[in-house]
C-alpha cells in the first residue's frame, strides 16, 4: 500500500468541554505539526507530503490541551498509472 496523503477532521471548540485542536500528528516516521485555527469551527488538517509504502501505517495524535476529537479521516492511496 501507497499513501501520499491522510486527511484528519477534527473539531476545535476553543476549549470548551475540553475540546481542543490537537498539536501535530504522526504519520509513518513524519511529523505534522498543527497550527491552532482561529475560531472554534471544525478543521480539516492533511499530511501532504507523505510517502509511506507498507502494509501497517501507524498513526498518533498529540492533544495540546485536555482532549482532541477526530470527527474522520481519509487516506489517499497512490494511483498507479499504466497497465
Amino acid at each position: 500500500m501507497n499513501i501520499t496523503s491522510v486527511t484528519f477532521h477534527f473539531d476545535d471548540s476553543n476549549g470548551a468541554g475540553g475540546v481542543y485542536a490537537p498539536s501535530n500528528v504522526n504519520a509513518g516516521d513524519t511529523n505534522f505539526a498543527i497550527a491552532d485555527p482561529v475560531g472554534s469551527a471544525p478543521f480539516a488538517f492533511v499530511t501532504d507530503g507523505l510517502s509511506f509504502s507498507g502494509n501497517d501505517l501507524v498513526v498518533s495524535i498529540t492533544r495540546a490541551g485536555l482532549g482532541c476529537f477526530l470527527a474522520k479521516w481519509h487516506l489517499m492511496p497512490h494511483r498507479y498509472s499504466g497497465a
